[in-house]
């Protein structure tokens, strides 16, 4: 479990379960996907949506029977989109979630320990390694010809370089 010493070291155990008991696990908290009916509810009540249902309710009652078919026409490409990029959404959520190593190596005591990915405090100096999905968001202390596939949360097809004090994102891979 433990390995040598590196220059950093890293917090202590006693801080990092201090910090664990104070901002709770690193964890991704998905909420469950809500429901079709309560997505309906929510598309309807949308400002845009609510607003082509009055046009169309003032059409109707002017008599205007095509422009009303075509206000309330209006409203079911609107709600298939939201509902198709709600249910992505939720899908990308858990990919995210389901992608995240277990298992990653922190620096604690001075040492290079294993640890459960869950147990990630805030100012913990994490350790990478190649094909690694990275754990949490930081702060690269110290990097050399390191680059993060960031097409997750970016789209982008190349993996993009990385410097010392540049961002990382969880669930980018190295």
């Amino acid at each position: 479990m433990n390995s040598s010493p590196l220059p950093k070291i890293g917090l202590t155990q006693a801080e990092a379960e201090k910090r664990l008991a104070s901002f709770g696990p690193n964890l991704i908290v998905v909420d469950q996907p809500s429901s079709k009916l309560n997505t309906l509810k929510k598309i309807v009540t949308d400002p845009m949506t609510f607003m082509l249902l009055v046009l169309s309710a003032i059409y109707g009652s002017l008599g205007d029977k095509v422009d009303a078919l075509v206000s309330l026409g209006a409203i079911v490409p609107i709600t298939l989109v939201d509902i198709i990029l709600e249910m992505k959404a939720n899908r990308e959520l858990e990919a995210l979630r389901s992608k995240l190593s277990p298992k990653t190596k922190v620096v604690r005591d001075g040492f290079v320990q294993d640890i459960d990915a869950r147990d990630i405090v805030p100012d913990d100096i994490v350790v990478f390694e190649e094909g690694q999905s990275l754990p949490a968001d930081g702060r690269i202390l110290e990097a050399q010809d390191l680059s993060v596939d960031e097409s997750s949360l970016t789209g982008e097809s190349l993996p993009v370089a990385k410097a010392n004090e540049q961002l990382f994102f969880c669930g980018t891979t190295v």
